[in-house]
């Protein structure tokens, strides 16, 4: 399983989210050495009123990962394709994507500042 909460978004409806979940499943998804089956294996979640005051200025995606993933490569690829489609849908906003898994093992990516 994947779980991924996006922080800090602008106020968006619940069918932009929609729009934003599918494009985040679609991402996840395409690496296919996460071995996801089903785009039920992945959960989004775009916690609301977590606003840090900086919405306009950064969105932090948080990831983990239940299956205990090991290769950093695989975990940088991941941040990277979610970090991807956040800054191509948010292109004036700072992105970044943190990937934690069950090892102690971590990723991260940053569009910059």
């Amino acid at each position: 399983m994947v779980i991924v909460k996006v922080w800090s978004l602008p106020k968006e409806t619940p069918s932009m989210l929609n729009g934003l979940r599918q494009v985040i499943v679609v991402a996840v998804m395409g690496i296919t050495e996460l071995r996801i089956k089903s785009e039920d294996d992945i959960v989004t979640i775009f916690p609301a009123g977590m606003v840090d005051g900086e919405t306009d200025k950064k969105i932090v995606a948080e990831i983990k990962l239940s299956n205990g993933l090991k290769h950093e490569d695989l975990l940088h690829m991941l941040a990277e394709r979610v970090g991807l489609v956040l800054r191509e849908l948010y292109k004036n906003v700072r992105v970044e994507v943190i990937v934690e898994t069950r090892n102690p093992k971590h990723s991260f990516w940053s569009s910059g500042s």
